[in-house]
């Protein structure tokens, strides 16, 4: 929802040289950067680790010059380090002799590409996140046609205009996923392409907490405020740019890079399966839909969901969607409520008693966050299930069963009770999420648990 000044598009650059094969000496300590200039001594092994890094913590410290050429980049970076670490100077003068195209071989040269991709079109960039966050891709979770619908027409014009804007070309696949590519040519074979995959929908935004219209990006300050602009609309863009540095920084590409954009994974994921189904899938893929710099795996993933199989005389509503931890959640209750619980919602900062034509609503808010990290949030659902179980006459019919199942088992998401606090090197603990309870129109009562678990359990263990 809020995205940093981390920045994303110098690292995507990078990530795809390498991948294309534009820096071996980033790609492998065991290759020698080419003989750099003669004002220099040459270094006699690869650039060290702890110098990669120092160089490149370096080139990212350059102030950003809107519109600035690659020369002029790569001139001020030498500079800086000739200034600041005169030892790492011979690796960088191997990235250009004045008035020179930049060497790609050279271990600056990915980090130096990538700064120039960031300095050059901040405002274009700006331009552009504000522009697809403007389009609410929201896939209602009982649609039939994930991906197809007028908003997500409307974002793929949008997205097709801002490609062919920057030099690149446009396709889709059934209209449910895009590819952006280098320029108009037969479809690569992807044995030799490198696959940059992320996403247009987002979740909903209806749940409370919002100062500002979700589908407007707003700038406060060093930050941009909107629905998908950290998931996963600001990658997009940044993808965008990498490739347009790429083009345009005269490089010869080695492998071809593709953005390939889904647009239902949010929920059901169709996008992207049938992508693959009609294209098939690159051999080597970097997911920007994650925290940055780098992620070397990802969890399991599903989404269980238990109904009562008779229905209940409560009605209860809570969550949007079940990879969110929700921020509100209500209990109908079934006649005026006694003087002890209204002192105990009275009591409670997340809750309130209202009343409308004679019907009595508690209800509990909590913070929005993405199910992969509940611990960010504060789930309402269980706020209000704990207030219930303890304070309500709930009798025993379906649903009450199962509040007090959830609540006795999910009390503050912890997977621990569902016996699936799995850990593994690299990887996050498991997570529960309960993302939605609700009573269905024929009155049963539905709950949806999100579970994410390190390896080696299968879905069906879980």
């Amino acid at each position: 929802m809020i995205a940093s000044r981390t920045p994303r598009t110098p690292l995507v650059v990078t990530a795809l040289l390498v991948s294309v094969g534009l820096c071996s000496a980033c790609a492998s300590s065991q290759t020698p950067p080419p003989a750099p200039q003669a004002t220099a001594a040459a270094p006699k092994a690869a650039l060290p680790e702890a110098d990669r890094v120092q160089l490149r913590q370096l080139l990212l410290t350059l102030p950003p010059v809107e519109g600035e050429t690659l020369p002029n980049v790569v001139g001020r970076a030498r500079h800086a380090v000739e200034q600041a670490q005169p030892q790492l100077t011979p690796w960088l003068a191997s990235l250009a002799a004045p008035g020179q195209a930049p060497k790609v071989s050279s271990p600056a040269f990915p980090t130096v590409v990538g700064v120039w991709a960031r300095h050059r079109a901040k405002l274009a960039r700006l331009s552009a996140l504000k522009a697809l966050v403007a389009h609410p891709t929201i896939n209602p979770v009982d649609t039939k046609t994930p991906g197809r619908a007028p908003v997500f027409d409307a974002f793929e014009a949008e997205l097709k205009a801002l490609a062919k804007a920057r030099g690149l070309a446009f396709s889709n696949v059934e209209h449910v996923a895009y590819e952006v590519a280098l320029a108009d040519a037969p479809a690569p074979a992807l044995e030799d392409a490198v696959a940059v995959l992320t996403h247009g929908d987002v979740v909903p935004a209806a749940e409370p907490g919002w100062s500002t219209d979700p589908f407007v990006a707003t700038v406060q300050g060093d930050r941009v405020i909107g629905r998908g602009v950290l998931d996963d609309k600001g990658a997009i863009v940044a993808v965008l740019s990498a490739l347009r540095a790429l083009k345009e920084s005269g490089a010869a590409i080695k492998r071809t890079p593709l953005l390939i954009v889904g647009t239902s994974e949010e929920t059901h994921w169709d996008g992207i399966e049938r992508y693959q189904a009609a294209r098939g899938m690159a051999k080597d893929v970097i997911v920007a839909d994650g925290s940055f710099p780098v992620g070397v795996g990802e969890k399991g993933i599903t989404t269980v969901r238990v109904t009562t199989t008779a229905p209940g005389k409560l009605s209860f509503n809570g969550g949007q969607v079940a990879n969110q931890v929700p921020a509100s959640a209500s209990l109908m209750l079934t006649g005026a409520p006694s003087a002890a619980v209204k002192a105990a919602v009275g009591a409670h900062p997340d809750l309130a008693l209202s009343e409308a034509d004679g019907r009595y609503t508690i209800s509990a808010r909590g913070k929005a966050a993405h199910s992969a990290e509940p611990e960010l949030g504060k789930n309402a659902i269980q706020l209000l299930l704990a207030f219930a179980t303890e304070h309500l006459a709930l009798g025993n019919g379906p649903c009450a069963q199962l509040m007090r199942v959830l609540h006795a088992r999910l009390p503050a998401n912890d997977p621990q009770r569902l016996g699936v606090l799995d850990s593994a090197p690299r990887f996050s603990p498991a997570t529960a999420n309960l993302g939605t309870f609700k009573t269905l129109g024929d009155g049963r009562c539905q709950a949806a648990i999100n579970v994410r678990w390190p390896p080696p359990r299968s879905a069906k263990e879980v």
